[in-house]
């Protein structure tokens, strides 16, 4: 399995980017336009939110407030 190092976008909070190890081909359909969750059905919502927007599962929390507090 090929693996590709990616470096996301700049956290809209934190302005800091985050790299991360994925699967070269999960990366590949997600950039030729598949659903992020169904190109990544392994990595969890914080992972795919980071590689889709930047936003780190903290800053998140900062400036939306806790997700497990909606449900």
């Amino acid at each position: 399995m090929e693996k590709t190092l990616f470096t996301t976008p700049k956290c809209p909070h934190c302005k800091t980017p985050s790299t991360m190890i994925v699967d070269g081909a999960a990366f590949k359909s997600w950039k030729a336009g598949a659903y992020i969750q169904d190109a990544f059905p392994d990595l969890d919502e914080d992972q795919r939110e980071t590689i889709k927007t930047g936003f780190h599962p903290t800053c998140w929390n900062i400036v939306f407030g806790d997700k497990s507090e909606l449900f």
